[in-house]
């Protein structure tokens, strides 16, 4: 094998210092049976990270000498067939199978887990499935001694979609095998704000509840390994001084440094000349990236960021979401201390965006709040009528669009709209927020000064 081609094998694998801090935490709540959440926006590489969690040699660098009797599911629901929980527990009997497969057990135990999946299979056995999965755990930590870790990517559909007892059963599993069971869950936002009901899945939210950590942007030695895996699949060097503004305009977050890496060796394929940070500003491959991270946060984390990149004080019902936003790595500490957007790259597009700022509104809480100021006392019929414009704001509906609210009721969208004004405008006779167009109808907007 030659000299680069050995190179770029070495390159193709994250060596065991990947993540180290995170993987750490991981492995330490996983050492003391206990479960964790992982939480990232698009692009973080949630799946990179648990691919190299089931890597050997990395769990036994942090498991110790006893790392083979830890058995990693790999759980990537991409591949699910339905999203229900007979699909999870068929899922989730395939992966004991493809594990048990690689042990060194006698054949009877792997022909035993392999029968069980197949009778799952079957429509009439499908209220079985969750005695399989027990009777599986059951095997596995009790007579075969290993402990089990399941880790679930893309976890953020299955737990704001199928239905609480998937979760309770899930919890169950875990009591009956304490210590010896564990759950890692990949998600785009903390657990407590994807599901509506969360009341009804409080017991299984509790194992995860003191032990959610962040993955944000690289730090900078996997941000120096990841541009050299880049130069070695592109085959374009780059000089230490390139990698610096790599690293420094995409703030290590991995898919912006990938898009802006890609942009900096297309020009310097073409021979274009200097790269300039107004060169990356521009780049459409990395407005995609930014468009991804954007799409994947709440109206509320994205107006906090907008105040943060224009320079505006933060308000106090912002700050607690700043603590969500330092999770997620989208926030750091500026040199004079407070809190900034992560990189230059992001901040532009942010400060692209347009954010309406005025008006708040979280529509899973029903909380709406007009320049800081919070507004308690709307109906559910006001509150369905300010959320449909602050979705379309901007844009002009009409009387037919607002009345279809509201079938098989008979609701006067004007006297309506007289009630919302009288408790969100502070003069409801000269609105800046509802605006009526006349001839048209109504849009939710900053009124230019003086306008009726």
């Amino acid at each position: 094998m030659s000299e680069s081609a050995s190179a770029r094998r070495h390159l193709a694998d994250h060596p065991l210092t990947f993540r180290r801090e995170l993987v750490a935490r991981i492995m330490h709540s996983i050492i003391a049976g206990e479960s964790c959440s992982i939480v990232g926006v698009a692009s973080t590489g949630k799946s990179n990270l648990f691919r190299f969690l089931i890597r050997p040699d990395v769990r036994h660098r942090y498991l110790g000498e006893g790392w083979g009797k830890y058995l990693f599911l790999y759980v990537d629901t991409n591949s699910l067939t339905e999203l229900s929980e007979w699909g999870l527990y068929k899922l989730l009997l395939w992966r004991v199978v493809e594990a048990v497969e690689d042990l060194e057990v006698e054949s009877q135990w792997s022909k035993l887990f392999s029968d069980l999946y197949q009778q799952a299979l079957l429509p009439e056995k499908r209220p079985l499935a969750r005695s399989y999965l027990e009777w599986d755990a059951k095997n596995l930590c009790q007579r075969l001694g290993f402990n089990l870790v399941f880790l679930f990517d893309e976890f953020d559909e299955i737990f704001r979609q199928v239905d609480t007892r998937f979760f309770l059963s899930l919890r169950a599993l875990r009591d009956e095998h304490k210590y010896r069971l564990s759950y890692v869950v990949a998600t785009r936002d903390e657990l407590s704000r994807i599901r509506e009901d969360m009341g009804e899945c409080e017991s299984f939210y509790e194992l995860f509840s003191l032990n959610t950590y962040g993955l944000g942007s690289y730090n900078r030695a996997d941000a120096i390994h990841m541009v050299q895996r880049l130069v070695a699949r592109r085959g374009i060097p780059v000089t230490d001084d390139e990698t610096n503004l790599l690293i420094e305009v995409s703030g290590g977050h991995p898919g912006i440094l990938r898009a802006a890496f890609w942009a900096l060796s297309d020009r310097k394929i073409e021979k274009s000349g200097d790269i300039s940070r107004q060169f990356f500003l521009d780049h459409l491959d990395i407005q995609a990236e930014c468009a991804k991270i954007w799409d994947s946060i709440g109206e509320d984390e994205r107006t906090a960021l907008a105040d943060l990149a224009a320079g505006y004080p933060l308000q106090r019902l912002e700050r607690g979401i700043v603590r969500l936003l330092r999770l997620k790595g989208l926030v750091r500490e500026s040199r004079a201390g407070q809190a900034a957007v992560f990189c230059q790259l992001f901040e532009n597009f942010v400060n692209q965006q347009g954010v309406f700022r005025d008006i708040r509104l979280d529509k899973k809480s029903g909380k709406v709040w007009v320049e800081g100021r919070a507004i308690s006392d709307l109906t559910p019929g006001e509150f369905t009528l300010l959320s449909y414009l602050f979705e379309r704001r901007g844009e002009v509906c009409s009387r037919d669009e607002l009345e279809a609210l509201y079938p098989g009721k008979s609701q006067n969208v004007d006297t309506l709209m007289d009630q919302l004004r009288g408790k969100i405008e502070s003069a409801p006779r000269r609105p800046k927020y509802v605006i009526t167009v006349r001839g048209r109808g109504f849009k939710l907007d900053r009124a230019p000064s003086g306008q009726l």
